[in-house]
């Protein structure tokens, strides 16, 4: 335990109104930026001074390890006594001894001024020392002149962070206006300590998501290396195959290998399946699943053991071709793929051919960047199904530029808008206390005249710079300001928002706080009817900014949600970020039986989203079971196949007016968590977005 001295020169106050206004600014310009301990000691010195009370004293974290006292003194001599007086007369003295309940309790005779708070969770005011002959530092207080005392409690939560206490040299009450600048002081401070205490708890929530993170990493190697799926965000669950997002890093791993070693290449191989959804449903979902399987292992055994084969769609992979030896050996290996996948199977008692499309691009010393060619593979595959090609297409950079993605020119974004030919999907919302659709999260999509519908991924996370993503934001935030108000004077009684996915030239673009502004203006809805869906990774990718972004649409009472938590590391910066909602990174959902230590991280983020007042949202609901599970669990919010995929916005009234109480309320009926109950207990409609 520290304690701090400080010694001033005492001014009176008469507490004019202006001279009030004016500690309130010095208060508040002394508590920024400071920790707790700072704020106390600055603070005690602004009101001291103000109300010419000569002694000062906080108690800091009273009941915890990093328990501190700060004094104000005016003079040090005088006041000698009072601060080395035995531990019975010291104002902190009865601190140590922490009473059974601290809430509410009633102090027993003989509490000092400080236990006097901590037991009575309120202000304690001594208006005559002499009065009280049960305070224990009370004669050493009147011996150094001081005939007054008042203390008040610093809370953060439901807990006592801190202890203000003030001596005065006259009897009597706080002067008028006193008071209410000695209140106005602990709201300040209260802030700064819920803040710490968040930080902590976020602290140590990340301790133990790293924990359990080495454990599911462990594990995951082991399911691996055992030949077995291994279920987590970076693997498929059917397949075992790598996501994209593993796809991605090893595709940058190679990338730059060729880099370091220009005689080094490697190739990407895009195969499409053509005609599974009319197989899947003529031999049923188990059937079409074992086919997918057998598939899979003809193209490992196409491939090398150095190579990489990712599941980047339902019925589509990548292959990472690593060390090859120019176009025609990387031309070969793509034939021997599609030769494997091509060749009969099969099914039951029948034969079942499958045809695939094979789009093929070769690394090169003009490419920037890794995900270039991965795009441009995506081209070539693209160009393979148009032209109905029976062998791999090769994407030619000279021959085919017109099919290279790349980024969206500003003026075919324009052209689009222009020409009515974008459009937004919406996939409901669904509240697990009431089964009523608390908003709609928005995707945009884009009837391309020659490409066909292109989802986000493959035009909106490429349309990020200049004025297309501009002219895209600000189209996409009027149509779904404006459907939220449709929705809002359908649904009596609730707030149905609208949720747009943002991608990260779009979020930390200098237009978004202005854009989001001006379409609320125009349209009158309010910000709580808006929010905004960010994946967490992008949030990471500068996390002082997206604070300074979250604070911009936090002023508008516009709220961010953010999506796939737990894959990224957010976890320490999450009491600066503030997020409406966290929502839980589908891996963590699945394979609860197989893996039930995932269960558990996502118990850890409805606490987490507890300590932050957020909500917690799911994804990815496919089945009545894990419906309960989320329920069970905690979880607020969810969203996925199990309500149906994206519809238009004609198609939201009825989902508005319907919703979906048949699948929650049996839920609700047996009880035992979920629906918000796990979380915060008021949620017949979504809580106002910050």
């Amino acid at each position: 335990m520290g304690r701090q001295h400080k010694t001033v020169t005492t001014e009176t106050s008469d507490a004019g109104v202006g001279e009030v206004l004016g500690l309130y600014q010095e208060v508040a310009g002394a508590v920024s930026g400071a920790g707790l301990t700072e704020a106390i000691a600055r603070v005690l010195d602004r009101v001291c001074s103000f109300a010419g009370w000569p002694v000062g004293y906080g108690l800091v974290d009273p009941f915890g390890d990093n328990r501190a006292e700060v004094w104000h003194l005016a003079d040090d001599d005088r006041f000698k006594e009072l601060i080395e007086a035995p531990e019975a007369r010291t104002p902190a003295a009865m601190a140590a001894r922490r009473p059974g309940d601290t809430a509410r309790a009633i102090p027993q005779p003989g509490a000092g001024l400080v236990e006097r708070v901590l037991t009575g969770g309120s202000l304690v005011s001594i208006e005559d020392l002499a009065t009280d002959a049960e305070l224990p530092e009370a004669e050493a207080a009147m011996e150094a002149g001081l005939r007054a005392a008042y203390a008040i409690p610093i809370f953060a939560g439901e807990e006592i962070a801190a202890v203000l206490a003030f001596f005065a040299e006259e009897p009597g009450p706080m002067p008028p206006g006193f008071a209410e600048a000695v209140e106005f002081t602990a709201k300040q401070l209260e802030v700064i300590a819920g803040s710490e205490k968040a930080q902590r708890a976020v602290q140590a929530a990340a301790r133990q998501a790293r924990a359990q993170a080495v454990e599911l990493n462990r594990m995951a190697a082991q399911l691996r290396v055992s030949g077995a799926p291994a279920g987590d965000g970076m693997y498929d669950a059917l397949t075992g195959f790598p996501r994209r997002r593993l796809l991605l890093d090893r595709l940058q791993q190679a990338f730059r290998r060729c880099q370091r070693n220009p005689e080094l290449q490697f190739a990407v191989a895009c195969v499409g399946l053509e005609g599974m959804k009319d197989l899947r449903n003529e031999l049923g979902l188990r059937a079409s699943e074992e086919l997918l399987l057998a598939l899979c292992r003809r193209m490992v055994g196409a491939v090398r053991p150095a190579d990489t084969i990712a599941r980047t769609a339902e019925h589509e992979f990548t292959i990472i071709l690593e060390d090859t030896e120019g176009l025609d050996d990387s031309r070969k290996a793509a034939e021997r793929l599609q030769s494997a996948i091509c060749r009969p199977y099969r099914a039951e008692t029948d034969e079942v051919s499958l045809r695939a499309h094979i789009g093929l691009a070769l690394s090169a010393a003009s490419y920037e960047h890794g995900e270039s060619i991965l795009q441009d593979a995506l081209a070539a595959l693209r160009a393979s199904r148009a032209f109905g090609d029976e062998h791999p297409r090769v994407f030619d950079l000279a021959d085919q530029p017109r099919l290279r993605p790349g980024r969206v020119d500003d003026r075919e974004i324009e052209r689009a808008v222009e020409d009515g030919e974008l459009r937004l999907e919406y996939r409901p919302v669904v509240s697990l206390a009431s089964g009523r659709v608390a908003g709609f999260e928005s995707h945009v999509r884009w009837k391309h005249p020659e490409r066909g519908v292109l989802a986000p991924e493959e035009f909106l996370l490429e349309s990020g710079s200049g004025r297309a993503a501009s002219v895209l934001l600000s189209w996409t935030l009027e149509q779904v300001c404006r459907q939220a108000l449709e929705w809002q004077s359908l649904a009596a009684g609730t707030l149905p928002y609208a949720a747009p996915l943002l991608t990260s030239e779009q979020f930390f673009g200098p237009e978004l706080v202005s854009a989001t502004w001006d379409a609320l203006t125009a349209t009158g809805l309010e910000g709580r009817g808006l929010r905004f869906v960010v994946d967490e990774s992008v949030l990471m990718r500068s996390p002082a900014q997206a604070a300074q972004v979250l604070v911009g649409l936090g002023a508008l009472e516009v709220g961010v949600v953010i999506d796939a938590f737990g894959t990224s590391s957010s976890l320490p910066h999450l009491h600066e970020l503030r997020p409406a909602a966290l929502r839980i990174e589908r891996a963590f959902l699945t394979g609860a039986s197989a893996a039930p230590r995932k269960w558990l991280v996502a118990r850890m983020v409805v606490e987490l989203a507890r300590i932050l007042d957020a909500e917690v949202h799911a994804a990815g609901v496919d089945s009545r079971e894990r419906l309960a599970a989320l329920f069970h669990l905690g979880c607020e919010f969810a969203q996925g196949p199990h309500f149906g995929g994206g519809v238009s916005a004609e198609k939201t009234a009825a989902l508005l007016r319907g919703g979906f109480a048949a699948e929650v309320e049996p839920l609700v009926r047996l009880g035992g968590g979920g629906g918000g109950v796990g979380v915060r207990r008021s949620q017949s409609a979504p809580t106002v977005a910050r």
